[in-house]
């Protein structure tokens, strides 16, 4: 969002001020204002030696080995610590008057400070599984004092000496000597080490200072529901179902809290949780036992509360039994399919070659997709990731389908009022995008695998439109991009394929 933001606002100041008003009206209900990671296990994670206590990382950096804590200069303001009768107390150092005391607890307070600095670099250094990365270099506002310099710069006496850049490369060298194969040293730049100091040291021919590479502004983490709003404004997100607009209708005021991106998101809630076997057949306006207990959830998580809920219990229950029980067009019903042939939120990013926008659309009018639409905002061209969750993938008959679930309150489910639909909501990009994804994923996957052969095509369940008593139900719509067409996407889209000898 602060991306998007920044094509709208003047500068950095601007985005700052931009993004300080959406924290402060910062709503829990909208899906678009979630986090979008379910986990940072795999993401950098920067924190404090305290924090990282107990906990273990395949790789650790610790940049900032070499510079003393502010804590490791005692006595700065003539104030010291001390234990006087089992409490802690200071002793002020007082001008004009020699104070043996103060001096004794002074040396004390370093000591101290230095066993907690050697303890905290223990820490660091015993956190990483693979590898750990120290790094030391000439500092100039009390480099001598940190613990990475008492411990390859002391003297006999104690005390340490300030080192200096070939004393911090023969402490290091011996360290790799004594353990060839676990220590390995490599030199910083010497830019690097210049730019370290304080103040920098900074050559006029220095790299540093002059940018040599052109960086595009168009790289960028694409989806669905960005591409969408690009033109349209139109409130949409990729997680569940702000992509799902309400037909502009007279609406029941009893049910009016059940339309929209909420109660949609709640739907998708519910059809990933439920267990699709007790469902089988099911005909009730309640929930089977024991299923009540995931759609309160669903409801739950989506701002509904009490009244709420309850109210929402009824419509929440018939649209999972309705949809997980319709006939779909190749004649078996979702109760049907086993959990070993389907799954539920299928999450996916693949890398996309710089493309220029009028090219894609070109070939997007080409097979009639997009026709009312010419650019994505002001966009040159697209480069980046493309990112996205398929809603349900399932297999039958060694055919692999794709199935998203829509709970848009249409006037007409008919196939010609779903087209429409279809159509004005772009959702035609949409299942482009996610069956390119299923793609490659499943010819990355399969050496067998054919797409004429072995994708069965898009299934879209507009729940509130399904018919189970029927056995071509209305509210189903069906689509299956032709082998040519995928294949041109594809290839204008894909990266360039790197040959390894």
């Amino acid at each position: 969002a602060v991306q998007e933001a920044r094509a709208r606002v003047l500068g950095e100041a601007g985005q700052a001020d931009w993004l300080a008003r959406r924290i402060a009206d910062a709503d829990d209900f909208d899906e678009a204002q979630q986090q979008r990671l379910e986990s940072d296990a795999a993401r950098v994670r920067i924190m404090t030696l305290h924090k990282a206590k107990g906990l273990e990382f395949d790789l650790v950096f610790m940049p900032f080995a070499a510079i003393a804590p502010s804590d490791s200069f005692p006595g700065g303001l003539g104030l010291v610590a001390e234990r006087f009768d089992g409490r802690r107390v200071l002793r002020a150092r007082i001008a004009g008057i020699e104070d043996d005391e103060y001096g004794i607890a002074a040396e004390t307070e370093k000591r101290e400070i230095l066993a907690e600095q050697l303890r905290l670099l223990y820490v660091g250094l015993t956190r990483a599984r693979c590898a750990a990365w120290v790094y030391a270099c000439v500092i100039n506002f009390g480099g001598e004092k940190s613990a990475l310099s008492w411990l390859l710069h002391r003297q006999p006496d104690g005390k340490v000496s300030r080192p200096k850049a070939d004393t911090i490369d023969a402490a290091f060298d011996r360290l790799a000597h004594a353990a060839p194969r676990a220590i390995v040293v490599e030199v910083l730049p010497d830019v690097v080490s210049r730019a370290l100091q304080f103040p920098p040291v900074v050559a006029e021919d220095d790299s540093m200072r002059t940018a040599r590479r052109l960086v595009h502004r168009d790289w960028w983490v694409h989806s669905f529901s960005q591409l969408a709003r690009e033109d349209s404004g139109a409130a949409v997100d990729e997680q569940g179902a702000e992509d799902e607009p309400v037909i502009a209708e007279a609406i029941d005021p009893v049910i009016s809290p059940y339309v929209g991106a909420r109660f949609g998101n709640a739907l998708h809630a519910a059809l990933e949780t439920i267990d699709f076997a007790r469902w089988r057949d099911w005909r009730g306006d309640a929930p089977p036992t024991g299923e009540d207990e995931p759609l309160r959830r669903a409801l739950g998580a989506n701002g509904y509360v009490e009244d709420d809920v309850a109210g929402g219990m009824r419509l929440l229950s018939a649209l999972v039994r309705d949809t997980v029980n319709v006939r779909l067009p190749e004649g078996l019903r979702l109760v049907d399919i086993g959990g070993a042939d389907r799954r539920a939120e299928i999450e996916f990013h693949f890398a996309l070659r710089p493309v220029l926008v009028d090219r894609l659309m070109e070939l997007l009018h080409r097979h009639d997709v997009l026709r009312e639409r010419d650019a994505f905002g002001t966009r040159e061209r697209l480069e980046g990731l493309m990112t996205g969750r398929i809603d349900l993938v399932y297999r039958h008959d060694d055919k692999i389908y794709l199935l998203d679930y829509k709970s848009n309150r249409l006037a007409d489910y008919s196939p010609a009022g779903l087209e429409r639909a279809v159509q004005d909501s772009e959702y035609d990009l949409q299942y482009l995008i996610y069956t390119l994804a299923l793609h490659r994923w499943l010819r990355f996957r399969r050496a067998d695998y054919d797409y004429d052969a072995n994708f069965g095509g898009v299934r879209y369940l507009f729940c509130r439109g399904l018919d189970p008593s029927r056995a071509d139900s209305p509210g189903i719509f069906v689509a299956r991009p032709s082998r040519a067409f995928i294949d041109e996407l594809d290839t204008l889209l894909a990266p360039p394929r790197r040959e390894v000898a």
